[in-house]
């Protein structure tokens, strides 16, 4: 105890003589010369260590190092090349190097959406729980970007609606395949009274076939040949018709829409000019001088402004970066990204209780944003404010795990902390693309999928669907007044009131009468028939079953489940075109189609085998009733042939 006294004693003492020591100095040099008031001199963020490009492209971390140092936002080529690499690897059955060099990839290049999705296909196949979890962090992703968005709403609407058009018109071809009998019939019949049977059969299947080579592409014909059958379709039926329908007359204002969507891959045109992958560019000074220049000709467009100090600030040019922000404030006063990055500026500049204001307007203006209250707690502590800085990076976390995760990882061996900033809100530039869209307006923008049809060439599709479904309509009805088809109620034969045999209350075609006419009892007459009806079926039923193994859907159509198979070919039409077309709808960022021409490859491989797997099974389903309805006609049918047999 007597030593720790003595100690702290001298302790004690030694520092009095340095403090009296320190006191005499400084008297001394005032003595000599007046003391000069202090200049506050700003903070300067210092210079990046020098850190040199990595020799061996799979350094993953090497690469990471050098994107932090010298603070560029993303390595689009090194990521492409470990996105590559990574799928070579994988081919080698080496999994673990290929997530490795995928989650490389996603790092060095956020935006690149080629290795998330991959990596997400991969990671379902082996551990659901880690997919989910790389599914969670591109919706956070997509949540904040608008190329992401754009892409994503593009894409689909385009293969979404190309599908249910197509499913639309592959129902409309099975339902006029299966009454072109109908029509036939009742054009032969007409025909009949000025030509011979067999020229009158040859120009009747000629006048089914006319609309379709016409050159009014595929549709059209199917609607107008759907319209002219009105009097003989279901409800369900006529439904498809007014689909068809709907779907031709509304193509123009698709074609508009479409029109809306392709403004962001125009990158000279207004509002974006071109600067929505901005964000993922380093400082560049020619590139500065063009939006400057860009800002100066259109000092309304805050796109501009924005874009202007975003690049002042990657450059330490903060004075035009205040100036750059301030504009665009003006013009987007509820947007939180301008006063962060204005916090951000006076972080960096030392001016620390500007910041602090700063930071917590966003947070008022975006409470649910995590940067405003990381960015805040990152202002803490530097200030030695420890407790309240806990409790900001707390919430920011529970926000965005990730958001800190990574900013913590680039900020760990920095002098500086590395700060949230994030592009204009996504919901802004949607609502500017659609509002520019209606003013500068380019005419419609035919997607490349669809610029070979001819139901993609806008407004005159309406008006010929429109024409021609109201021709087929009153035509329609002029030949089922003039002439009403039938069925053959044995065989299914299409007949009319001139070649119709009626029996009692059933009526027969030419040759089921026939059977009945030589047959010499009722009872052998009926097994006739039925002989006749069975053959009938059997054919019928295998060129069905062929067509059904080889079509998804067209087995569930053919036992008239029109819905379910409408549902049925969607699905696979969809599928097939995002394996075997998968283009992006327009030419626009294409980082996110880079190594992955097909990005959705895997899950449309297991979408059209699930579809073709229920629609098989939904037919055989189907063909074992109406087998078993057949067997009980056999087992009447027999036990009259067994009557025959002992009248004989």
């Amino acid at each position: 105890m007597r030593s720790n006294v003595s100690r702290f004693q001298h302790v004690r003492t030694s520092a009095l003589v340095a403090a009296c020591g320190w006191a005499l100095a400084a008297f001394a040099s005032g003595a000599r010369a007046a003391p000069a008031p202090p200049t506050p001199t700003p903070a300067v963020d210092p210079a990046p260590p020098a850190v040199s490009v990595p020799s061996d492209p799979t350094d993953v971390q090497g690469w990471l190092a050098y994107r932090t140092a010298h603070d560029l936002p993303a390595l689009p080529a090194q990521a492409t090349v470990l996105y590559r690499m990574g799928v070579e690897a994988q081919r080698e059955s080496d999994a673990e190097t290929a997530v490795r060099f995928w989650r490389g990839a996603e790092e060095l290049d956020p935006g690149y959406l080629a290795p998330r999705l991959t990596l997400i296909a991969h990671l379902l196949a082996r551990d659901p729980s880690q997919g989910l979890m790389e599914i969670g962090r591109l919706a956070a992703l997509a949540r904040t970007s608008f190329r992401l968005q754009h892409f994503m709403v593009t894409y689909f609407a385009l293969y979404g609606l190309t599908a249910l058009y197509l499913a639309t018109l592959a129902v409309a071809l099975v339902l006029c395949w299966r009454h072109r009998n109908r029509l036939r019939h009742v054009y032969q019949e007409l025909l009949g009274r000025y030509l011979p049977p067999m020229r009158a059969g040859i120009w009747a299947w000629a006048l089914v076939a006319l609309p379709f080579v016409l050159g009014f592409g595929i549709a059209v014909p199917a609607a107008f040949t759907l319209a002219l059958l009105w009097s003989y379709l279901r409800k369900t039926e006529r439904f498809v018709f007014v689909a068809l329908v709907a779907m031709l007359v509304v193509s123009p204002w698709v074609m508009r829409t479409f029109e809306q969507l392709s403004l962001p891959a125009r990158t000279q045109d207004p509002p974006f000019y071109s600067t929505l992958d901005l964000d993922q560019e380093g400082y560049d000074p020619a590139r500065m001088a063009e939006i400057s220049g860009l800002a100066s000709a259109h000092p309304d467009n805050p796109f501009l402004a924005y874009a202007e100090g975003w690049m002042a600030q990657r450059g330490r040019h903060y004075d035009e970066a205040l100036v750059a922000y301030e504009r665009a404030q003006a013009r987007w006063p509820q947007e939180a990204r301008i006063p962060n990055n204005l916090g951000n500026i006076e972080f960096a500049r030392g001016n620390a209780p500007q910041a602090e204001i700063h930071y917590k307007h966003v947070i008022e203006m975006a409470p649910r944003w995590a940067a405003g209250h990381y960015n805040l707690g990152q202002l803490y502590t530097a200030r030695f404010r420890y407790a309240e800085a806990s409790e900001e990076i707390a919430q920011a976390t529970a926000l965005d795990f990730d958001l800190v995760r990574n900013l913590q990882a680039r900020s760990s061996g920095q002098a500086t902390p590395a700060l949230a900033e994030e592009w204009i809100e996504p919901s802004i530039q949607w609502q500017a693309m659609f509002e520019a869209a209606e003013t500068h307006g380019h005419g419609a923008v035919v997607p490349p999928v669809w610029q070979p049809w001819f139901e993609g060439r806008g407004t005159p599709v309406a008006v010929w669907a429109l024409l021609f479904a109201v021709l087929g309509l009153a035509l329609g009805l002029v030949l089922h007044h003039q002439l009403p088809a039938r069925v053959c109620g044995n065989c299914a034969s299409t007949v009319c009131r001139r070649c119709a045999t009626r029996r009692r209350d059933q009526v027969l075609c030419e040759e089921c009468a026939a059977l009945l006419t030589t047959a010499t009892t009722p009872e052998f007459g009926r097994l006739l028939l039925f002989k006749r009806r069975r053959e009938a079926r059997r054919r019928l039923g295998q060129v069905r079953t062929v067509i059904a193994f080889l079509i998804p859907g067209y087995g569930v159509l053919a036992f008239e489940r029109l819905l379910l198979g409408w549902f049925l070919a969607g699905s696979a039409a969809l599928c097939a075109l995002l394996l075997l077309t998968g283009h992006a709808p327009f030419p626009y960022d294409p980082r996110v189609f880079t190594g992955a021409p097909h990005p959705f490859a895997g899950i449309a491989v297991v979408g059209f085998a699930l579809t073709y797997l229920l629609s098989l099974l939904v037919y055989l389903s189907l063909q074992g009733h109406a087998h078993e309805a057949d067997a009980a006609l056999d087992t009447s049918s027999g036990r009259a042939h067994e009557r025959l047999k002992r009248a004989a």
